[in-house]
């Protein structure tokens, strides 16, 4: 971050003598230490300290801007009896993820995971319940990061997705897969077009009332 580079030139049989000598540090990592101790005893102390201060500050802005766009996706998986929350990578939103979920089921994947969270988990962090319920609230509250927050049991059938504002709305996953079908089984669709079929065939399926077993605290 804010680092320039620095062209040398040495003749070649001086290069290589050095490098026969130096084989164990290396020549840049040599030359690297002796930059740094000339900034050191050229550069006032004071001016160094304000210099810190400032890619401290540079660095903290960056840091801040790279949480501010990150876009990720949210799943607790329940699947053998086991539930496994964790943080995608990937920004699935709901008919995406009902999409691979369909993948899944019928061994569409290649390569095809032993478990769904693993397909997710290749390119994300498994993380505790508490932090899924902390992102659950995060992503109702209208958290501009996540692109979507799932709990799909496999074991049961169900497939439920947290709203802005409106809370959990839940589905059986055979009508959310379903709807996935229609929606991407056109591949001249736009997107549009496709949340369109997802949604359309996906009104009035809606289950009212949260399923006994479900153990998230609303």
């Amino acid at each position: 971050m804010g680092e320039t580079s620095i062209e040398l030139r040495i003749n070649r049989h001086q290069y290589d003598a050095l490098e026969r000598i130096l084989t164990e540090s290396g020549i840049k990592t040599v030359m690297q230490a002796r930059l740094i101790e000339l900034y050191r005893q050229t550069v006032p102390e004071q001016e160094r300290v304000d210099i810190d201060n400032q890619i401290e500050s540079e660095r903290l802005a960056a840091e801040r801007l790279e949480a501010e766009l990150r876009r990720f996706s949210v799943f607790r998986i329940t699947e053998k009896g086991s539930a496994v929350c964790l943080e995608c990578n990937h920004s699935f939103n709901f008919m995406q993820s009902a999409y691979q979920a369909r993948r899944y089921l019928r061994q569409k994947m290649d390569p095809q995971p032993s478990t769904f969270a693993e397909y997710f988990l290749r390119n994300g962090t498994q993380i505790s319940e508490e932090k899924f319920s902390e992102l659950m609230g995060e992503r109702i509250e209208g958290s501009q990061n996540i692109t979507g927050l799932f709990d799909i049991d496999l074991d049961n059938g169900m497939f439920h997705t947290a709203h802005h504002l409106k809370g959990w709305a839940s589905f059986h996953l055979k009508d959310v897969t379903t709807a996935a079908y229609y929606a991407y089984r056109k591949s001249y669709c736009s997107n549009d077009d496709m949340w369109k079929i997802f949604l359309n065939y996906l009104d009035g399926r809606q289950i009212t009332k949260m399923d006994n077993a479900m153990s998230l605290e609303m």
